[in-house]
């Protein structure tokens, strides 16, 4: 969480959140990989494009909708229900 606060209040949006980009460094920390779907939004915070892994994509990408920074939140939460539950 600490990381997306970190990208997001640099206008960053990363993508692609999902468990595979969640690493664990060799302190035991969480580590965010994997910035190659990453973009710099727009002034006004709007992105154009779907593109991510399909399990985690938002709604608003799905649609092909213009969307922000929230569809990493939602791909955050598909990736604790994931991790919580035991199954993608």
């Amino acid at each position: 969480i600490a990381a997306l606060s970190v990208l997001h209040g640099n206008g960053i949006v990363h993508r692609d959140i999902k468990p595979a980009n969640v690493l664990l460094d060799l302190a035991g920390g969480i580590v965010q990989a994997d910035f190659g779907l990453a973009v710099e939004a727009d002034l006004d915070g709007a992105i154009k494009g779907a593109c991510g892994t399909e399990d985690y994509l938002a709604p608003e990408q799905w649609r092909d909708d213009s969307y922000n920074s929230k569809v990493d939140v939602w791909q955050l939460g598909c990736t604790f229900i994931e991790l919580l539950a035991g199954l993608p």
